[in-house]
């Protein structure tokens, strides 16, 4: 409907509301419903220790996920520690949390199988025909012959424990951990009704219009972004019923959640604070890393540890699958890593599998890592063919070798090589090969290599 003219008989004009009114998807008094009772927002609002019984733990998804990165022996003492929040009555976990983390945990099992299977593949010893006049050709040919017979037991091995895990059907370690704490009364769920479900979408709109936190940084989710506003609402509703100070548990780093700085999170979104000071009758909010959680609950360095080390790979993964290069060539920001190949040192030849006859490629790449942290990679691809082998191994400078366990430093620049053996053959005669290799990190981003050129061995 559009503003009818207002006349200002004093001064002798009219004047239409609607052309100063500002946009109409931000509400211009925004701050005055976020803070609506603005004399509190001048007192401080710590929270006690977690390991002090006057405060709340609430889990998130990504807290859940953590134990499936570490070894059994830390998840049984993390399950330990839930076990002592759940006795004392004051651990708790969101509905939603329980739906994604169900929705992600089998994906985790998956990457596990697929972990143990590359590692049931083995390397292939075959040398190329061109090197059987070689005097070390013999040599090698009789050491592998030992090494496949052991890598006949371990893949059985490995056979097993992967049989074992198919088998899993919602028992796995980590399953079993969380059902022992949580059930209908920790797990806090909101109504699902129709009006409920309005009036939730009702709400989350105008909050993420105005960049109300949490969750509209994932406003371009395939669900809006739902999922963070929805475990907020169970939060709220756990502080108004429970009216205790709250720590919630999450590997959440986004701005929507935190005021960050100097690239890392450095306070809650005051918004958050008072919006559950509202709720709980003038309580208190934390959000800590899981990490944090334990170190607090006295649990051991080695367990610590551990989780530390798998919450930074996980928030690493997470902000490189959500940061393309595109977007960080469009943000004026440089890739992590940058690929240079070495041409005269990459080439592609033929290989064998016992009675096989295959195609083995090699390739050496200059790597620079222009970060602050270490990156290992983990595996190697081509887009268009499958590798029955793959082996990537970085240099280590101190001892002049290549190793599998060696990562790109910080700030340096390493060699890097990668084997490919293709069963059967993928390229013949002596043209070079030319294909895309993706590398993948320990932290789950993906390196494009474009039009990498392999020349046929013994080829210019």
């Amino acid at each position: 409907m559009s503003e009818k003219p207002d006349t200002d008989k004093s001064k002798g004009r009219t004047s239409n509301v609607s052309q100063t009114a500002p946009d109409a998807e931000v509400d211009p008094f925004f701050l005055e419903r976020v803070y609506p009772d603005p004399a509190p927002l001048f007192r401080a609002h710590k929270v006690a220790s977690a390991n002090e019984k006057s405060v709340l733990v609430a889990l998130d998804t990504s807290a859940l996920l953590v134990p499936y990165q570490i070894k059994s022996g830390n998840v049984t003492e993390v399950g330990k520690a839930f076990d002592r929040l759940f006795g004392e009555q004051r651990l708790f976990v969101p509905g939603r949390v329980v739906r994604e983390f169900t929705k992600h945990r089998d994906m985790q099992l998956a990457a596990v199988i697929s972990s143990l299977n590359k590692r049931r593949a083995g390397s292939s010893g075959e040398m190329p025909p061109l090197l059987g006049a070689t005097s070390g050709y013999g040599a090698a040919a009789s050491a592998y012959s030992e090494l496949a017979e052991a890598q006949k037991k371990y893949a059985a091995a490995l056979g097993e424990i992967v049989s074992e895990i198919r088998a899993w059907r919602g028992d796995d370690p980590v399953v079993r951990m969380y059902a022992r704490v949580f059930n209908n009364d920790t797990v806090i769920d909101l109504p699902w009704n129709e009006k409920a479900k309005a009036e939730y979408l009702k709400e989350m709109s105008w909050r993420y219009e105005n960049k109300v936190p949490p969750g509209y940084k994932d406003a371009r989710k395939e669900d809006g972004g739902i999922g963070d506003f929805l475990i907020w609402k169970s939060l709220l509703s756990l502080g108004a019923i429970k009216k205790m100070d709250l720590a919630f548990v999450t590997g959440e780093q986004k701005s929507d959640w935190f005021v960050r700085g100097d690239g890392g999170a450095i306070y809650p979104r005051h918004e958050l604070v008072d919006e559950y000071r509202r709720a709980s009758d003038g309580k208190s909010l934390r959000l800590m890393s899981l990490y944090e959680l334990l170190e607090e609950m006295k649990v051991a360095d080695e367990v610590l540890l551990d989780v530390k080390h798998a919450e930074a790979q996980a928030n690493m993964a997470a902000l490189l699958q959500k940061t393309s290069n595109a977007t960080l060539a469009s943000e004026g920001l440089p890739r992590p890593l940058t690929f240079i190949t070495n041409r005269q040192q990459s080439f592609w030849g033929p290989a064998k599998q016992g009675e096989k006859e295959g195609t083995q490629l090699r390739g050496i790449w200059s790597v620079t890592n222009v970060t602050d942290r270490s990156y290992y990679i983990l595996d190697a691809c081509l887009p268009n063919h499958d590798a029955s082998f793959v082996d990537v191994a970085v240099e280590d400078p101190s001892a002049e070798l290549y190793s599998t366990q060696h990562p790109i430093r910080p700030n340096s620049m390493m060699g890097l090589t990668a084997n490919f053996f293709f069963f059967p053959s993928i390229c013949g005669g002596t043209d070079p090969f030319v294909t895309d290799v993706i590398f993948t990190d320990n932290y789950g981003g993906q390196h494009l290599v474009p039009s990498v050129r392999f020349h046929r061995i013994g080829m210019p």
